[in-house]
């Protein structure tokens, strides 16, 4: 069994004193400038077992920074380090500069690990299940429904008495599902588990690596990983392992360990309060209604599934689809609107001549057969989703939130939905106070203070800004004041002149150029006018819902053959995508990325207005300078990089604070010829009024 694999952990064994400052034996390169003042901050934060939250400008290796004092520190001290990212590219860094610790430390001819597994990249069930692509019923699923169908086959597996010599293959029939079982998990039960664990020592591999060499093997990644994480120095996973409290006890189960022996690294920390809001927050939308309504009729034996005994589910959920119409009629402006707090239960109340006992009532035996259901699926070895289960969940959630931290809200559309949306990630995020320490950075994350109250950490944590160790002659920024994309100013007129410049601009130099929009309606304006007819050179677009893969793809291609690339600000490009050298050299941010003045923000800025005195600053201001530097920052990757980005919007001359090298430009065509040339002024421009 894969429980009795398991050997006892013992501590990370060294008790030999906290090393000085500048005595940081883990670090494998030359230090930058900065990086030793950023380590020295670190392990000065580690040993008082406080919280740190850093901005730390491109370019300065913040990954190894943070990595390799955490390292040294944990190895002396019987900790473990927890390093959290936000995308795989990000953890698969965390693992190479493992790899490059665990060189540096060979060199001195000693063992530090003890046999321990320096560290693993560890990744949701999705990615890591070898059953997904090969049955149908993984494939569309969300991780709750994966977890109980895989523990479902592993139960089917243990009983049949399988191994892996037996089960490779083996496949339970549509009419005979109960008996089904993993051939993976099988071949698992009967692996050397000390040979892998010892391959994964000397080979550190990333998730990448991991995965399809397991797979190749017949072998179930997710579950060797789950045996590896208890040995693991270091683990580098998702935001959601830590941050979900559901995942976070199985997760420190896993681990062995308690949160006061965790150091916890928050990479590209200034998404992590819109993660957990999104991550602690729910919806019901009106298609969920209809399938709930075919699931009742699909499960019922001679009639739709009924409760308090005379109502029947479709009845239920074609009454409350009328009542979300009703809300989206009277509260919705433009995307969203407020729901007053009692409003849908008292129409509830109102149309099925219910108590509020008797809508609890109703809501529980909803959630009784959504349960029943699951279960019956999973018994036969389908997706264990129920429709009726989620409304019912909803619904008790929605009826019983007393919680100032949250709103309720109508979304209009094709798809009418109700949303509990969390305005106060910190009561989640601050779980990291209890570990023993916490290191929070990003290259923007300004203002400090407000990621601070965000993440619901103590008022004497650190606070640390490092710049960028690049020349700042290799960035200019410029602005141009006659033009905005200001929601009123923003005519069929406005929208000619921002397209006619974006010409001028692309057509005018052979540098690569990225331009970023405030939002997908706003490309696609562009895309209509014709722009791609007057455009000599290859355009290339970020199309929405395009997969992870096609926006790899036609990364690539621009990188190959160059060009311009639309893409929005705050998407997949606008952060954690390289660009070095020549392959990006001018960025054009098509106005300032002001949120929208939704139900929703609207009510964000007034709870922190009330709270912290600071609405606008922290809810407005904050996120918008976040997404313009990150914007920005594409350009200037490495020492040798150079660039121009240009901002077609008047009002960024109110961000001179945060942007302090930003001028207004009379004549963009100039201004970037000069910059990349270097010829002095004076010569007519080539687009005279540019």
């Amino acid at each position: 069994m894969i429980e009795n694999l398991k050997e006892s952990t013992e501590k990370i064994n060294t008790n030999t004193p906290t090393p000085s400052p500048m005595d940081i034996s883990t670090f494998p390169y030359q230090a930058r400038e900065f990086q030793q003042d950023i380590m020295e901050e670190i392990l000065t934060v580690l040993k008082e077992g406080s919280n740190l939250i850093m901005e730390s400008g491109t370019g300065t290796g913040k990954t190894i920074a943070s990595l390799a004092p955490a390292v040294d520190f944990a190895l002396r001290n019987n900790k473990r380090v927890v390093y959290l990212t936000r995308t795989n590219a990000q953890e698969t860094q965390v693992i190479l500069e493992l790899r490059a610790i665990m060189r540096r430390l060979g060199k001195e001819g000693n063992d530090p690990m003890e046999g321990f597994i320096p560290g693993i990249g560890l990744q949701g069930r999705r990615s890591m299940c070898c059953m997904v692509g090969v049955d149908p019923e993984f494939e569309d699923c969300n991780s709750e429904e994966l977890s109980r169908l895989c523990n479902r086959l592993k139960r089917s597996t243990r009983t049949s008495g399988l191994r892996a010599s037996q089960s490779q293959g083996k496949r339970g029939s549509k009419d005979d599902r109960e008996d089904k079982t993993c051939p993976f998990f099988a071949a698992t039960l009967a692996a050397d588990i000390a040979e892998i664990t010892e391959n994964v020592k000397n080979d550190i591999p990333t998730a990448e690596e991991f995965i399809p060499g397991m797979r190749k093997m017949g072998l179930c990644p997710y579950e060797l990983n789950k045996l590896l994480i208890e040995r693991s120095l270091v683990v580098a996973a998702p935001y959601i392992y830590l941050f979900d409290p559901g995942l976070r006890h199985i997760f420190l189960e896993w681990m062995g360990t308690a949160l006061e022996d965790l150091i916890v690294i928050v990479d590209e920390a200034h998404n992590l309060p819109n993660y957990v809001r999104e991550l602690v927050s729910a919806e019901l939308s009106h298609l969920s209604l209809d399938r709930a309504a075919s699931e009742a009729k699909e499960f019922g034996i001679e009639a739709p599934l009924k409760i308090l005994k005379d109502l029947p589910i479709p009845d239920f959920a074609k009454r409350l689809q009328e009542i979300i119409a009703g809300l989206e009629e009277e509260y919705v402006l433009e995307e969203d609107g407020l729901v007053p707090p009692y409003e849908l239960e008292e129409e509830l109340m109102h149309t099925l001549n219910l108590t509020s006992i008797k809508l609890k009532k109703a809501i529980g035996e909803m959630i009784n057969h959504g349960l029943a259901i699951q279960d019956e699926r999973l018994k036969k070895g389908r997706l264990p989703r129920s429709y009726i289960h989620a409304m019912g969940h909803f619904l008790l959630w929605w009826v019983e939130m007393d919680s100032s931290h949250y709103i309720k809200l109508i979304k209009g559309g094709e798809n009418p939905t109700l949303e509990l949306f969390c305005m106060d990630p910190s009561e989640v995020i601050e779980v990291v106070d209890k570990c023993h320490s916490s290191i929070h950075f990003s290259g923007t994350l300004r203002p400090l203070d407000e990621y601070r109250i965000s993440a619901g950490l103590p008022g004497d944590t650190t606070l640390r800004i490092f710049p960028s160790p690049f020349p700042s002659e290799n960035l200019q920024v410029l602005y141009l004041s006659g033009v905005t994309t200001r929601y009123e100013d923003l005519t069929a007129r406005m929208i000619r002149k921002l397209i006619d410049l974006t010409l001028n601009i692309c057509n005018s130099t052979q540098h690569n150029v990225m331009v970023f929009f405030p939002s997908f309606r706003l490309l696609t304006r562009f895309l209509d006018s014709g722009f791609s007819f007057s455009l000599r050179r290859s355009l290339y677009v970020e199309e929405q819902g395009l997969s992870q893969a096609e926006i790899m793809a036609l990364v690539q291609e621009f990188k190959t053959n160059g060009g311009v690339f639309f893409s929005v600000i705050g998407g997949r490009l606008s952060e954690g995508m390289d660009f070095p050298a020549d392959i990006l050299e001018v960025v054009i941010l098509e106005g300032i990325p002001y949120p929208k003045p939704t139900a929703r923000q609207r009510a964000l800025q007034h709870y922190y207005e009330v709270r912290f005195g600071k609405g606008w600053e922290y809810t407005v201001k904050a996120p918008t300078t976040r997404k313009l530097l990150q914007s920005i920052g594409r350009l200037i990757r490495t020492e040798e990089d150079r660039g121009v980005a240009i901002i077609l919007d008047r009002r960024a001359v109110h961000f001179r604070e945060d942007i302090p090298d930003l001028k207004e430009s009379t004549n963009l065509i100039e201004d970037v010829e000069w910059f990349f040339s270097g010829s002095p002024p004076g010569r007519k421009p080539l687009h005279p009024g540019m």
